[in-house]
Order: C-alpha cells, then sequence, then structure tokens
C-alpha cells in the first residue's frame, strides 16, 4: 500500500487549494481498511504527513483570505498556470503534532510574504460580498442573480459530462 509522496501532495491538493477550491475528496480502494494492519498505516499518514500539509495548506488559505479578502472571500491565483501556492513559510511557521491527532500551528508571517500572497493571489468572494477585497456588500437582487448565473453555469456543465459519456 502507497500513499502520496509530498509532490503528490502537492500537485493534488496544494493544485486545488490555490485554484480557490472549498475542498477536496480523497478516496481509496478497500485495501485501506482490510486489516488492522492497513488501518494502522492509514492512521499514520494522516498523523504525519498529510495531516501537517493539509493544516498547512489550510491555516495559509485562511491568513490570504484574512489578508487579502477581509475573510470574505478564497483566495485564487492570479494566473491558474503559475506554480504559486497557499503554503505558510517554513521561515515564519511551525508546525507540530499537538498529541490528539491535530497540528499546532505557531508563527507569523512577515510583510514579504504577506505582499508575496498579493502579488500570486487574487479573492473569490463568497456569496453577498464584491469587490477587488471582498469589502463591498452586494444588493441582495445581484446575489440571488449571481447564484442563478453559477446554477446554469453547473447544469450545462452536467449537461456537457453527460453528452460526453453518450456519445
Amino acid at each position: 500500500m502507497a500513499f502520496l509522496s509530498t509532490k503528490d501532495l502537492i500537485h493534488t491538493i496544494g493544485e486545488s487549494a490555490a485554484l480557490g477550491a472549498a475542498g477536496f475528496v480523497i478516496w481509496g480502494d478497500l485495501n485501506l481498511t482490510s486489516s488492522r494492519h492497513n488501518c494502522s498505516r492509514v492512521k499514520s499518514f494522516l498523523g504525519s504527513r498529510l495531516g501537517q500539509y493539509i493544516t498547512n495548506v489550510t491555516r495559509a488559505a485562511e491568513v490570504c483570505s484574512d489578508f487579502l479578502c477581509q475573510s470574505n472571500g478564497r483566495c485564487v491565483r492570479q494566473d491558474p498556470r503559475a506554480p504559486h501556492y497557499l503554503h505558510l513559510s517554513a521561515n515564519s511557521y511551525h508546525i507540530e503534532p499537538s498529541g490528539d491527532g491535530e497540528f499546532a500551528v505557531t508563527g507569523w508571517h512577515s510583510q514579504r510574504e504577506l505582499q508575496l500572497l498579493a502579488n500570486r493571489f487574487r479573492c473569490h468572494c463568497y456569496q453577498g460580498y464584491g469587490g477587488e477585497r471582498c469589502d463591498s456588500l452586494e444588493p441582495p437582487e445581484e446575489t440571488e442573480n449571481a447564484a442563478l448565473r453559477t446554477a446554469n453555469s453547473a447544469a450545462f456543465v452536467v449537461m456537457l459530462l453527460i453528452l460526453n459519456f453518450i456519445i
């Protein structure tokens, strides 16, 4: 049984976060839980590399959202193809297991690190907020129209996927 390497984590979870995804899904086959030994290995992976990486990306996304979007949006790469990720700087932050299966983050970002975020990422505002920094409240009718456009876009994508599957 093989687990994702750090490079694989960056190119899956890290890539998803940098492109503004609100979450991610990890799956595997029944082999992951087929024995006590395998379950222990999965738990160990969660308590080490995977858990630490998820903590790093989650905290970096929170820092970016707080700084760029006033906590009213998610950070998204300005250039979707650029190799920029939402990662805490090892020079400024330290991540340690806290003993309860969680990880504790200590440290604080530098002004240079915040400037890099501003240069590399932009805000994708949560529903009800707008503006470059998500610092404007949108009127309810604009919010409803945006939600309707999003629903229509999602329905169109699903239809294309179905057509692609049929053809």
